[in-house]
């Protein structure tokens, strides 16, 4: 759990200082497909578009849905 915490803080200061807002989007896309659901919520409060695309065209829903993420559908 501690650990889980300083990931997460660690990555939320890193994303507001030094992430572009592609990366952001990045980390949300592959959040979204491995269902991390606190990770999700800290990018879309680090303005995360949830409208971006990866290379094929999915969205982080439809990454979500294509890994069977179906609690990320529910927030």
């Amino acid at each position: 759990m501690t650990t889980r915490i300083l990931y997460l803080c660690f990555f939320v200061l890193f994303t507001s200082f030094f992430a572009n807002d592609e990366d952001v989007n990045r980390r949300l896309l592959y959040a979204c497909y491995n269902g991390q659901q606190e990770l999700i919520l800290e990018l879309l409060k680090n303005n995360a578009n949830v409208n971006t695309v990866d290379k094929h065209g999915y969205t982080p829903l439809i990454q979500a849905a294509r890994s069977g993420q179906k609690h990320i559908f529910a927030f």
